[in-house]
């Protein structure tokens, strides 16, 4: 989910290993390096298997390959958009809020939109 956009919040936001240590902890995921249920809604994990990756900032689940990186992780707890401008304004705008980040969902086009769903 748009992997590709080129927008210094939205890098800063992905990159920032503190931001999704933080968000971790408020939906009650442990930060210890302990393994912890799969925070995808379609994977019932009974045996925890889910595992944060601090040097890439995203949260891997050995059960069933998916990664999560702080706005898939956002998304999927929240319910929120993954798709065009719905995902800057219910998922990315509310994480930079969040972490005091100035974010103007304007500052990123149609075209690069467009573009990202080409990926």
């Amino acid at each position: 989910m748009f992997k590709h956009i080129r927008s210094s919040v939205i890098d800063t936001l992905r990159n920032n290993t503190s931001y999704m240590i933080t968000l971790m902890q408020e939906y009650g995921y442990p930060v210890n390096g302990a393994l912890f249920r799969c925070p995808s809604q379609d994977h019932i994990d009974n045996d925890p298997s889910a595992h944060l990756i601090t040097n890439s900032s995203v949260i891997f689940c050995f059960g069933c390959g998916r990664t999560f990186d702080i706005f898939d992780l956002y998304a999927e707890k929240e319910g929120t958009s993954r798709f065009g401008h719905s995902w800057l304004e219910a998922t990315v705008k509310p994480l930079a809020d969040k972490f005091q980040l100035s974010f103007d969902v304007s500052s990123i086009s149609q075209e690069q939109l467009d573009k990202e769903e080409q990926y």
